[in-house]
Formats: structure tokens, C-alpha cells, sequence
């Protein structure tokens, strides 16, 4: 697994979503490797993305259990039953506090409390934009 991003050189990860200042948690990109991984103290890899190509990126909370999507294939799934998603730590979508911005296009971000959406080895990619209701 991968350093974490804390301690890597500069520019070498990517924040896609966070919620780190002061410890907690991060889905980040490697860029020397292309892998996406999720971060809580300690680097859990994922998959590989492929540059210049639109991949559809999931994260959910089951039981306590993370789990991390890469186009509908879960590519991480460990118990986080300690990761408090609730903490009042800032939510950075795109970025991080050391600056390790995200450089690629993101289509929508969807955030739901209190349910896990996504469960299992693989999930349906959605086709259509979700409801607004």
C-alpha cells in the first residue's frame, strides 16, 4: 500500500473526497501509479483508474464495513466500525488540506446519511442522473 498522503511528497496524491484535517478519513488517487485508494491511518488500495477515461467511483458504509467501488466492482471492503463520518471535521470534495487537489472532472457527488447504498462484490452503475426527489 501506498505512503499516506501526509507523509508523500508534494503532488504525488490527489484528495477525491475527505474529511482528514486532524485524522479521519480519504478516497485519494496515486499518481505515479494510478491506483485509488481509501486512507484512515493506514493506505487501503484499490483499484487502478485509467487516465483520460470517465470512471464512476463508490463508497459506502454497510455494518461498518467500508467498501470502495471502481465502475461497479468493489475493489476494497474492510471493517471501519471506528471511522466516525459524523465528526464535524470539514468535508473537501476535489481537494484536501495540503493542497493535493484533484485535476481530473467530476460529474456528480452524491452523499447519503444513514443509508449504505451500495453492498456486495459488484453494484449496477447508474445510467441516469439520480432523482431529485
Amino acid at each position: 500500500a501506498p505512503a499516506p498522503p501526509a507523509a508523500a511528497p508534494a503532488g504525488a496524491y490527489s484528495a477525491i473526497i475527505t474529511a482528514r484535517v486532524g485524522g479521519a478519513w480519504g478516497v485519494f488517487w496515486e499518481k505515479a501509479t494510478n491506483n485509488l485508494f481509501f486512507y484512515n491511518g493506514s493506505a487501503e488500495q484499490g483499484g487502478t483508474l485509467v487516465n483520460a477515461t470517465w470512471h464512476h467511483i463508490a463508497c459506502s458504509r454497510v455494518a461498518g464495513f467500508h467498501q470502495g467501488y471502481i465502475d461497479g466492482t468493489r475493489v476494497w471492503n474492510n471493517d471501519k466500525t471506528g471511522i466516525n463520518y459524523n465528526s464535524g471535521r470539514l468535508l473537501s470534495i476535489a481537494g484536501d488540506f495540503d493542497n493535493s487537489f484533484w485535476t481530473g472532472h467530476i460529474c456528480s457527488v452524491r452523499i447519503t446519511k444513514g443509508v449504505g447504498r451500495y453492498n456486495g462484490a459488484t453494484i449496477t452503475v447508474p445510467t441516469l442522473p439520480f432523482p431529485t426527489s
